[in-house]
């Protein structure tokens, strides 16, 4: 069961990674084509990586719970 949590964990936050490296990627090529200046693509990318870091605390809040909500019920079981 913990392994499985750790991978579920991993799995969102790989997500998120993955998520933020294309935006910064795809804001990137648009800099440097001239379509966007790097201000304005740091402004437009900036509420999207503020939700990404939140999601990234979210999910290991999340899971700490989990965590302690298992153990809880482990102890109960064996205790």
């Amino acid at each position: 069961m913990i392994r499985t949590l750790r991978t579920l964990m991993l799995a969102g936050l790989g997500t998120l990674d993955l998520t933020e490296e294309r935006l910064r990627a795809a804001f990137g090529d648009l800099v440097e084509r001239g379509e966007v200046t790097e201000k304005d693509a740091r402004d437009l990318v900036a509420p999207a990586f503020a939700a990404l870091a939140q999601m990234r605390t979210d999910i290991h809040c999340f899971v700490l719970k989990l965590l302690d909500a298992v153990n809880a019920c482990l102890v109960q079981e064996h205790g």
